[in-house]
Formats: structure tokens, sequence, C-alpha cells
């Protein structure tokens, strides 16, 4: 009796933690294989110090098993397929920019104010609103080896640019990304193109339609929207979406594999950027 409610216990436990990480960090086959990998491989290696006889490793020589596996499931996920994707949800400005992707990522909240409401606020959140981003945003760098400024400086001149609304920070050239679009009523939409897995400049794009027509291979591109749909009865759903297209094959390759590394932490990203916009417009 007492190991069925154990397992029970722990069925519920796993089942909570599940749903927690898929609203922070939707279900994808890719990442979640990479992950499962990386879990294995991580209980190996300390099984191969301290057995971890919970996890029925009784020995060192037992641990050489999930430190295979691990390896061998990490590898699987990196090489996965990308298949070229088109978006079956109702026409969007984002796919004026781009109908055809190979990686994605969407969120959406209901919150319980007015599309215009909504929309405001989008355009008002700073960094300040959601410091667990800075936090994300300088951890993916870091990870990436890309130098990064402290966000956390205590200067003025950081002080000011972190109370500045995110959309304007990401308008500004030295940023990599550019503002297509924000003239569609309820849609803002945003785009990039380089190599963020390197540390190499973004290349310089003037406009929209520069972005459309940049085609340098080794390199991708990247589009976000912002949209807010009125839903009538006082309430609105605000969503997010970024699509990734990779110039070539070479640049897929590079990039799948640095995709299902980050996109967890792009995802909390999104999600808690999402948040501070739905609080945003409620308490205001």
């Amino acid at each position: 009796m007492a190991r069925i409610i154990i397992i029970f216990l722990s069925a519920v436990l796993v089942t909570a933690a599940l749903l927690f990480i898929n609203y922070y960090v939707p279900f994808q086959v890719e990442w979640a294989v990479v992950y499962l990998g990386i879990i294995l491989l991580s209980a190996g290696l300390l099984s191969l110090i301290i057995p971890l006889k919970i996890l029925y490793i009784r020995s060192r020589k037992k641990a050489l098993l999930p430190v295979v596996s691990g390896l061998a499931v990490i590898i699987i996920g990196m090489i996965l397929p990308a298949p070229t994707i088109r978006s079956d949800r109702s026409h969007q400005r984002i796919d004026d920019f781009m109908p055809e992707y190979e990686f994605y990522e969407y969120h959406e909240v209901t919150i319980n104010a007015p599309a215009d409401k909504v929309f405001e606020a989008i355009k008002g959140v700073t960094f300040t609103d959601i410091p667990a981003a800075v936090w994300l945003v300088k951890i993916r760098a870091l990870a990436s080896g890309k130098p990064v400024k402290s966000y956390l400086n205590n200067s003025s001149s950081m002080k000011s640019l972190l109370s500045q609304p995110i959309l304007k920070i990401l308008s500004r050239p030295e940023s990599g990304f550019l503002m297509l679009d924000d003239k569609t009523p309820y849609e803002y939409v945003g785009g990039m193109a380089g190599k963020p897995w390197s540390n190499s400049k973004p290349p310089i794009i003037a406009g929209p339609d520069e972005f459309r027509a940049f085609s340098t291979p080794g390199n991708i591109k990247v589009t976000f929207n912002l949209t807010v749909t009125d839903l009538k009865d006082g309430t609105s759903r605000l969503s997010s979406e970024t699509r990734i297209a990779c110039i070539d094959e070479s640049a897929k390759k590079i990039f799948s594999r640095y995709w299902r590394i980050i996109y967890p932490g792009s995802a909390i990203i999104r999600r808690v950027w999402l948040n501070a916009i739905a609080e945003h417009a409620v308490s205001r």
C-alpha cells in the first residue's frame, strides 16, 4: 500500500512539474530529446563519483551505461532533421516577411484588458519590469561564449537604458534587431539576421526590403511578432511567435545544435515578457 501511495504521489509531482515546465517552455521533441540526454549524462557522470543508488546505479561500472546512453541521446537530438514549416494560423503581418521557416516558438496569454490597452502596454514595458529576463539574456549570451556588458551595472547610463521600452531598445542599430512593421493594427513585427551563435557583428540591414532580400550564406534570419486579438468581451489574447529561417544548409546544421540548447532560455524570456505586458495592461 505504501509503495502505491509513493508511486501515485511521484506521478502527481512529475505531472505538475511537466505542466509547469510546459507553461514556460512549450514542448518540442528536439529540445526535449537533447535535454533528456543531458540529464542521463549528468546522472552517469555524478555516479562515477558517487553511485546514485536511488536510480539503481549501484556501482561506478554501471554508471557508464547512462553516460554512453546520454551521449547517444544528445547526438540523436542534435541531428534530428529540421523540416520547412508553414504556419497554419490565420494570416498575420509576420507571414509577409517569413512565410516559411525551420525553427519557431509560440506563446500566448489571455489578459483581462481591452486590445488598445494591451497594445499600448507592449510598447511601454521595459527591462526594469522583467529583471528575470535580464539575467536570462546574460546567461544565454555567456553560454554562447559572447562578451556581455553587465546588465546589473549601477551606472546612470545603464539604468537609463534599462528603463527605456524594450521595443525601443530593439530598434537601436547596435542591438542587431530592426522594426519590420508596427503599422498593422495590434501587431508589431521585428527581425534580425546574422550568426547569433558567434561573436561576429550582425549585418547592418536598413529596413524591411533589405531584410527580405538578405541572402548571405552561412547566416539565419529571425522574425518575431507581438499580436493582440480582441476577444470582444473586454479581454484580449496576446501572442508572440518567433520564426527562424536558415539561408543555407551549413547555417541550418550549426543553428540546429545552437537552438536545441538555448530554446528553453529563449522560451522563458518570451514568457516572462508576455506576463510583464499582461501585468502592465491590467494595472494601468
